[in-house]
């Protein structure tokens, strides 16, 4: 390259090199946002988004040369590609994005004097921006902080203080987030562990669970207390911490004790790893920190001002930061039964027995089953072509379906009818995960009590609804609940047993008192006939002899008060399809009463101690703010 072509391209080599270098101070310099140790990705996005946005400016001032403009100065090429990657590093540290276009407007505007008195010399533009490249570079191909994140907590050696429980069995208790009770009879035939639960032990036709929503529901398998009792009333409350949970009673009886989990509901910030060894929600937190970084990229970069991360997060999170997202539900299923068998292998090394917890994630929304497990229900081609641009089981769909429903659209029974298929796609991982954890177990060869059972259902066209945490019907209070091991014996319930009874059965079978718990004991005897009240924060479901009334909740100075809004006669309508409000007056004013009764010894509703990013956390997977 001769002298004047040289002289041609100083002053662009320079614009990029001013935005490279800017780059690399402003990844720098917000090492600490998100946490989650993101030096790394910071740095990339942030040098390579303003390397990108520059290579327009140097074109631009190339092209001008080329066209007879006077050479521009490479010092205030330089200024001007420093200004170009000020407006987004300025708005992260100024009020407003407004400020930040200020701030560079003033860079811009200064350039000839800066380029002047302040920048590099002109023959070390040309190192300087292929170093920022070299160094984007580099960054990509170097391995993501978020993969050196993930080993679960290890559990230590030898028992911690209590002495060992003398004759109690190693307990395993499986959540299966979302998992209505019918679809272990409807897909029977595809759940072979599932179905093998059901005929070595107890089997009920469905549980009962005290919420539609993950964390009272938890809440209420942690401590044995109803949702009312407990006051967890919605996903964005904490778990009180005077309340004693079955991981310290446990603790209590010369249990170990470890848990998995993979819903951030439950992520240890919000009380459930009380009791606890090694508590392991690392996808969890994963998740928050990849969110987080999107957030940061979305609000402060050029990357995330030209395409919105978040629309990008599974491809940015795979292709740009070599991490298989926890939002990828496939993956954070398998990574979920690694840990626990992880967990399993070092727990029966040990002479004490031990208590297990594991949580799946699927089949929550949205809908995505594992590649083996792709077209085993769902039935693509009878999608309707009114959904054909919208992704199969995703929120965005799930929300439009719904909304349909209530319009009335016709289309959209059978939309949530292939959306139903594609959940039980889902389940199919689960199953065969629950095959590891249990050849694991007979691998053992110790006595082990396993309880499988869910928080809450899902709907799929019901009274014109989709998802969960929307009413207080059927589909998501009836879950499933599958015992085994030593002293169950086999047999089917006539009853529905009330997760309520999951811990006081479960220290019944330990050996250790739960009397002060007021679910029942299955181990000693079949669940008893008995109200049973679910609740959220704004609506209450109670039944009773037969009957169930729901109705909305509003509090006020004198308490909570129910408004009634329908009634049903479970026995002969179990799909809750006639309101029998009008007809039965008496039935109503019964289930109110005992609604009320049992609002009156409520505990005051727990707090909502969450932090804004566990907040935006919980939204960005699901959760919409209470209220909401």
């Amino acid at each position: 390259m001769n002298a004047e072509a040289r002289a041609r391209w100083t002053a662009p080599v320079a614009a990029l090199a001013g935005a490279g270098a800017l780059g690399v101070v402003d990844g720098l310099l917000r090492r600490g946002l998100p946490e989650g140790g993101f030096l790394r990705e910071m740095l990339l996005v942030t040098v390579a988004g303003n390397l990108l946005v520059a290579l327009p400016l140097a074109a631009l001032v190339a092209l001008a040369q080329r066209l007879g403009a006077p050479p521009a100065r490479p010092g205030t090429a330089f200024w001007l590609g420093v200004g170009l990657a000020a407006a987004p590093c300025a708005s992260a540290w100024l009020p407003d994005e407004p400020y930040g276009w200020a701030a560079a407007a003033l860079l811009w505007a200064g350039a000839p004097l800066l380029g002047r008195r302040l920048a590099p010399p002109a023959q070390l533009h040309p190192l300087l921006a292929a170093a920022c490249a070299l160094l984007a570079l580099g960054l990509w191909l170097a391995p993501s902080s978020l993969e050196r994140a993930g080993a679960p907590p290890e559990l230590a050696r030898g028992a911690p203080g209590a002495a060992p429980a003398a004759a109690g069995p190693d307990i395993v208790l499986v959540s299966v987030d979302t998992l209505r009770a019918d679809a272990l009879r409807q897909q029977a035939a595809s759940l072979p562990q599932l179905s093998d639960l059901r005929a070595s032990g107890i089997d009920a036709d469905y549980a009962l669970a005290p919420s539609n929503q993950t964390g009272p529901a938890h809440a209420t398998l942690f401590t044995g207390l109803p949702v009312l009792e407990h006051g967890m009333r919605h996903n964005h409350q904490v778990l009180d911490a005077s309340l004693p949970t079955l991981a310290e009673r446990l603790a209590a009886g010369g249990y170990r004790r470890a848990a998995v989990v993979s819903n951030p509901v439950l992520r240890a910030g919000a009380g459930f790893a009380r009791g606890f060894e090694a508590y392991d929600d690392h996808a969890v937190a994963a998740f928050g920190d990849l969110l987080s970084f999107s957030r940061a990229v979305d609000k402060h970069t050029w990357a995330g001002w030209i395409v919105p991360a978040r629309r990008l997060t599974p491809w940015l999170a795979r292709a740009l930061l070599h991490f298989q997202s926890a939002g990828e539900p496939a993956q954070l299923t398998r990574r979920t039964t690694d840990s626990a068998l992880h967990y399993l292998r070092a727990l029966q090394q040990e002479e004490q027995p031990f208590f297990l917890f594991v949580h799946y994630m699927d089949p929550h929304h949205p809908y995505r089953p594992a590649a083996d497990a792709r077209g085993r229900f769902y039935r693509a081609q009878e999608m309707p072509a009114r959904y054909a641009g919208d992704a199969p089981g995703s929120d965005a769909l799930l929300r439009r379906l719904q909304a349909d429903l209530q319009a009335g659209v016709p289309e959209a029974v059978a939309g949530a009818a292939r959306q139903h298929e594609l959940y039980w796609e889902e389940l199919l991982l689960v199953d065969q995960c629950l095959g590891e954890i249990r050849a694991q177990l007979r691998d053992g060869g110790r006595p082990t009590v396993i309880l499988v059972t869910s928080d809450h259902g899902e709907q799929f066209g019901e009274h014109a609804l989709m998802l969960h945490a929307n009413s207080m019907y059927e589909p998501l209070l009836r879950v499933p609940f599958l015992l085994a091991g030593p002293g169950v014996a086999p047999q089917r319930y006539a009853e529905p047993p009330h997760l309520e009874d999951v811990a006081p059965t479960l220290l019944s079978l330990a050996g250790l008192p739960a009397a002060d718990l007021p679910g029942a004991d299955l181990a000693a005897a079949p669940p008893p006939a008995r109200p049973h009240v679910a609740c959220d924060h704004q609506q209450i479901g109670v039944r009773a002899g037969g009957w169930k009334l729901i109705g909305d909740l509003t509090v006020g100075r004198a308490g909570a008060r129910v408004q009634v809004r329908a009634l049903f006669h479970l026995e002969l309508d179990p799909d809750e399809r006639a309101d029998r409000l009008a007809q039965e007056p008496g039935q109503a004013a019964r289930l109110r009463a005992l609604a009320e009764e049992a609002l009156a010894g409520a505990r005051a509703p727990a707090p909502a101690e969450l932090s804004a990013e566990e907040e935006r956390l919980l939204h960005e997977v699901g959760y919409a703010a209470p209220g909401g």
